[in-house]
């Protein structure tokens, strides 16, 4: 061996003892040469596999109010008497739904109207009487005067008028009272203003008495409880038909009562009520334009576009990915179908 070679070794062996001793050596900082390793590709993928697909659309309605009147007494200070209606109770118009004490007014105009109608019969009669007074007169005055006779036919003309003044008094009078009467017995009572349902019933207090203008029962005219949409696809939409529309997360089934294909706009009726939903509540129908069993379908995601033409993208022999070009055909949100280009169970690659 060299000589100074063998002397070079000797002292770097003895230097780097005394380095270790300082420690000011860190075998830490003795870093090995990094060697690049190849790695293939990993890619997300799907399968192109047979399902049914449903075309949907989302159809977005809007709850218009029902026709609906809340009721009062005018009448103030008078006790309740009775209520012949409880809510969810189908009514008719003119309906009697509820009262307030009536005292004897039904008694007082009951017994006005009999009054007058007796009144109304005497002076119907009175014309028939007249005649017979002076035919009477005629023949007990045969041995009167002409001057005689004239004064008593007067007579009974005159009665006749004074009569007749007080009849049609006494009924001008028994009408004005019939009218108050009616009125008194109306301020007292509630009827129903259309047909409809009672959704809103006030209960009062054993001692509790009427206050004008304070809400007492609600009718609501369910045939006008309806949801509207304007879309582009009422075609789809037959009077009569029933579907499902979602409200506040709760399932209804609702019928068309209309569609109209120039205005755009579908009306839906719900087949059950629902008196709590409040005007511009939405609901949302889905809509199946188009279903198709057993084709060949891929993730919507998956499909790209080249050049105007459609493609997927494959995992290619070397590792790295190709594409294909493939014929669709319908989809929905999530899925597309396959028409050409891939077969069941080709794998497609996703985005990442």
């Amino acid at each position: 061996m060299n000589i100074k070679k063998l002397i070079t070794l000797t002292t770097n062996f003895f230097l780097l003892l005394t380095l270790q001793a300082c420690g000011s050596f860190n075998t830490a900082q003795m870093v090995s040469p990094s060697v690049p390793v190849y790695e293939e590709p990993s890619y997300e993928t799907a399968q192109c596999q047979q399902m049914t697909i449903r075309d949907t659309r989302t159809i977005r309605f809007t709850y218009q109010a029902a026709q609906e009147e809340t009721l009062s007494y005018s009448e103030s200070n008078v006790r309740y008497s009775a209520f012949f209606v409880s809510p969810g109770a189908v009514v008719q118009q003119g309906e009697l739904l509820c009262e307030l004490d009536l005292e004897d007014y039904p008694d007082l105009l009951l017994a006005s109207e009999d009054t007058l109608a007796d009144l109304e019969d005497n002076l119907s009669l009175l014309d028939e009487r007249l005649s017979l007074s002076l035919k009477r007169q005629r023949i007990e005055g045969t041995g009167l005067t002409y001057r005689e006779r004239q004064n008593a036919e007067n007579a009974v003309y005159v009665r006749y008028s004074q009569e007749k003044t007080e009849l049609e008094d006494q009924i001008h009078i028994l009408q004005e009272r019939i009218t108050q009467y009616q009125d008194m017995i109306q301020k007292r009572q509630i009827y129903a203003p259309f047909d409809g349902t009672i959704t809103y019933v006030y209960t009062p207090d054993a001692e509790d008495f009427s206050k004008s203008g304070k809400d007492i029962i609600t009718v609501t005219n369910a045939s006008q409880m309806l949801f509207t949409a304007k879309t582009e696809y009422c075609s789809y939409f037959q009077p009569g038909v029933d579907y499902t529309l979602t409200v506040n997360g709760e399932d209804k089934i609702a019928s068309v009562v209309s569609s109209d294909d120039v205005g755009g706009t579908v009306a839906l009726s719900l087949k059950t009520p629902d008196y709590t939903l409040e005007d511009g509540a939405s609901g949302t129908i889905e809509l199946s334009l188009e279903e198709k069993e057993h084709v060949l379908a891929i993730p919507k995601k998956a499909l790209s576009t080249i050049n105007g033409t459609s493609v997927v993208y494959v995992p290619g022999n070397d590792g790295f990915k190709t594409y294909r070009e493939v014929e669709t055909g319908i989809e929905n949100l999530t899925y597309v179908e396959i028409i050409s280009g891939l077969k069941e169970g080709d794998e497609v690659l996703l985005p990442d």
